[in-house]
């Protein structure tokens, strides 16, 4: 059974994605829908699945696309994309995201199974190879300037901020120096609550205290929202006015 395998799956069609719930259901997986893309980045952020199927034609701010590119820069998730469209266009803009399949609809599920369960075999096979590092779920190992590796809760990081080659990572207790450049962490990290905000920050989304429209203030320090991160910021904070 693939009971222990969460699979998110964005589709903003209600009867197709019930449909494709079910039908994933019945092969053993745990299934989470979600309609839009905002609600993809709660749900990531929330606990990350281990694989996403996502529609590239959904409502909202964020298209598939957007979400994808998103999902694999941050997370390296798996993503299988679904599209009505043939064009190519398409297709070229949704090889940006390096997904492991690419199916049209309407989705044949023994194409959309076997896409499954290739990209978890072969996941499966580099998480076994791939070096080990020191983290937790809601923990790291961060070597400090007396050479011993402190362990660090996810919750009392407040930010990370790029300078020139090197990397401080701020928590409640004292400031962390690395000579590895802000992306290293991102990848590494792949925390739910860390989030890459603009090309020299991530922040604690847990730890903002005030957002206007071009910043954030992470423990009174104004942080800049990139251009390019302005939407993930927008659906990842709930803004009331």
């Amino acid at each position: 059974m693939n009971s222990d395998i969460k699979i998110l799956v964005l589709e903003d069609e209600i009867l197709l994605a019930k449909d494709l719930q079910g039908k994933l259901e019945d092969f053993g997986y745990h299934v989470e829908h979600v309609r839009s893309g905002e609600e993809t980045l709660k749900a990531f952020q929330k606990d990350i699945p281990d694989l996403a199927v996502l529609d590239i034609e959904v409502e909202g701010e964020m298209d598939g696309l957007e979400i994808g590119s998103y999902i694999t820069n941050t997370y390296g998730t798996p993503i299988i994309y679904l599209t009505q469209f043939k064009d190519l266009q398409t297709f070229q803009k949704a090889k940006k995201a390096k997904p492991v399949s690419y199916l049209t609809k309407p989705v044949n599920l023994w194409d959309l199974i076997r896409a499954i369960e290739l990209s978890l075999e072969h996941a499966a096979i580099a998480t076994n190879v791939e070096e080990k590092n020191y983290v937790l779920s809601k923990a790291i190992y961060l070597k400090s300037e007396e050479q011993h590796f402190e362990k660090v809760s996810i919750d009392d990081i407040y930010y990370l901020k790029a300078a020139g080659a090197y990397t401080e990572i701020h928590t409640t207790t004292k400031t962390f120096i690395f000579s590895d450049n802000i992306s290293y962490f991102e990848k590494k990290l792949m925390a739910p609550q860390l989030m890459r905000v603009h090309r020299s920050w991530m922040i604690n989304v847990n730890r903002v205290d005030s957002i206007d429209k071009s910043n954030l203030v992470v423990h009174d320090e104004k942080i800049p929202v990139g251009k390019s991160y302005k939407k993930t910021v927008q659906a990842t904070f709930k803004l009331i006015s």
